[in-house]
């Protein structure tokens, strides 16, 4: 099967809030609110449209995956960051290298458009396969929204960030 990583589009949106709610149904530890979140920050400043990627089966033309990167703040100083979550795959389609694909996708996304580091909660061993390290062993404290998992930074530049972090409001849990 061959999988098109391409920039989400208007007409995705609702395939897309499908995919995510279909992506965590079974996931014990959600809250199983990830599609609305989506909504209400493609309604902020936080969204960059060319760092919310869908991944499509170029088969069928399906949506299989998706994944969102939103402005964020870390530190005192405006540096540029991004908030990465969610990152979905359809079940059937998991294990497959998919969530790894849209991951360096927008990775090499964010490079390209000056983004100096990208945060996220998630499993450690996942992440660290791609550089993410633990955002407190780094002297950056988690926003006050708790995630599943471990709060992670990946910086791309070579100096250090320190201090808390902090996502566009829309992307908290009411």
């Amino acid at each position: 099967m061959d999988v098109l990583i391409r920039q989400e589009q208007p007409k995705d949106f609702n395939e897309v809030e499908q995919v995510v709610q279909e992506s965590f149904r079974k996931v014990q530890t959600s809250d199983h609110q990830e599609q609305l979140r989506i909504g209400k920050l493609r309604a902020t400043c936080a969204y960059v449209p060319e760092l919310a990627l869908v991944a499509e089966n170029e088969e069928t033309g399906d949506l299989i995956g998706f994944s969102l990167m939103t402005e964020a703040v870390i530190g005192g100083s405006p540096i540029p960051a991004l908030a990465m979550g969610p990152v979905s795959v359809l079940p059937d389609y998991q294990n497959k290298g998919i969530g790894m694909m849209l991951i360096e996708e927008g990775i090499r996304r964010a490079k390209v458009n000056g983004y100096l580091a990208i945060t996220t909660f998630g499993d450690p061993d996942f992440y660290s396969r791609i550089g993410f390290k633990n955002a407190l062993d780094h002297g950056i404290q988690p926003p006050e929204q708790s995630g599943e998992g471990q709060y992670l930074i990946l910086d791309l530049r070579e100096e250090r960030i320190r201090g808390p972090g902090r996502q566009h409001p829309a992307g908290k849990d009411d």
